[in-house]
């Protein structure tokens, strides 16, 4: 089974580099950007993560960030508590296309292969 892709980002970065991707790898699935604007209240941000979040049907997920530790990456973290999920950190294009290429892998593995180009990686079992 595959992972889906979901990429948290502040606006407008998440879905930039979602089509910048899509530029070169075409059709991705289950492959979703969110741009979060640093302006939403709380409340706004956490109903667009929820809607975001709740849209994809894939039981593990990863989640990819700009910016540890930001509002997008705290409430991000509240939902894996249902799901399993890698979170990764920073956003870069050889990230996406190396978690696109190996969706396949497991969650563990996957989480390898974020270390070899030294990117943060936090793996979070949730509730199967």
């Amino acid at each position: 089974m595959s992972v889906s892709l979901i990429i948290a980002a502040h606006k407008p970065i998440a879905s930039a580099f979602r089509e910048a991707t899509l530029q070169i790898m075409k059709e991705v699935p289950d492959f979703i950007a969110v741009d979060i604007d640093s302006d939403a209240s709380a409340e706004a941000l956490q109903k667009q993560l929820s809607e975001a979040w709740n849209s994809i049907e894939a039981e593990e997920r990863v989640v990819i960030l700009d910016i540890e530790g930001a509002t997008p990456c705290n409430v991000m973290r509240g939902f894996c508590e249902t799901h399993p999920c890698l979170f990764l950190v920073p956003l870069s294009l050889p990230l996406l296309f190396k978690m696109i290429c190996y969706r396949s892998l497991s969650l563990k593995e996957l989480e390898q292969k974020a270390k070899e180009i030294g990117v943060t990686a936090y793996l979070i079992e949730g509730k199967k």
